[in-house]
């Protein structure tokens, strides 16, 4: 794939961009942060993923410039469900039926749907979405995601 979508926050996106360097990988990964604000982390997320490649002895060092994360989905806070994040969740529960996460990951693929739908992603190459938990949310937002599915 030549991009991998993932909810992320500091350690995860770090430890992902780092791996993929390590192995020089040409996948770039595309962050999507649950807080707004994102920008000042880059800096930090650079910190952890050298923090990582010196304790595994790698010769790699990634500055702030090596993240793309991205917090326009957030919507109104942290926590609270968006329209696009709850209509994800309906659609990947009615097509495939996996349960996502409203808050992390319904957003996430909120932001996929959405980069699809404007032609941000090229038609002729999969794209990776990285499922990295969530479902203990499922039980904080159920009526939300009952409502839905």
């Amino acid at each position: 794939p030549e991009y991998l979508y993932v909810a992320a926050l500091d350690t995860t996106q770090a430890g992902l961009v780092l791996g993929l360097k390590w192995v020089e990988s040409p996948i770039h990964v595309r962050g999507f942060s649950p807080f707004g604000g994102w920008e000042e982390r880059f800096d930090e997320m650079a910190r952890l993923a050298n923090q990582g490649a010196r304790r595994l002895g790698l010769d790699i060092e990634l500055s702030p410039g090596d993240f793309d994360n991205d917090d326009s989905f957030v919507g109104e806070s942290y926590g609270m469900p968006t329209a696009a994040g709850l209509d994800a969740v309906r659609t990947i529960a009615r097509a495939e039926g996996i349960l996502i996460d409203p808050v992390y990951t319904g957003k996430t693929m909120g932001a996929l749907f959405q980069h699809i739908r404007e032609g941000k992603l090229p038609a002729d190459k999969p794209v990776l979405f990285l499922h990295t938990g969530g479902a203990p949310a499922l039980f904080g937002y159920a009526a939300d995601v009952l409502e839905i599915c």
